[in-house]
């Protein structure tokens, strides 16, 4: 008589294969959001938001916009 196989009782979750998460967040104008919380008075206005004294880490929409330039 063959022998039957042991199986785990249906009750009990599917034994799952642990692997890494990964997560993409953008956090597109960030710390020009955090500015304004900050700043109130920046408000409706081109905001650009510096990591370093040359190095720009955030533009808000207003200063992402491209201006008019005179024709020639």
């Amino acid at each position: 008589m063959p022998r039957k196989r042991a199986t785990a009782p249906s009750s009990s979750p599917p034994l799952m294969v642990a692997s890494p998460l990964f997560a993409l967040v953008d956090c597109n104008n960030f710390y020009v959001s955090c500015e304004r919380l900050f700043q109130p008075a920046l408000e409706g206005r081109p905001v650009v938001a510096l990591s370093t004294p040359t190095t720009a880490a955030a533009w808000s929409r207003a200063a992402k916009k491209p201006k008019p330039t005179a024709c020639r």
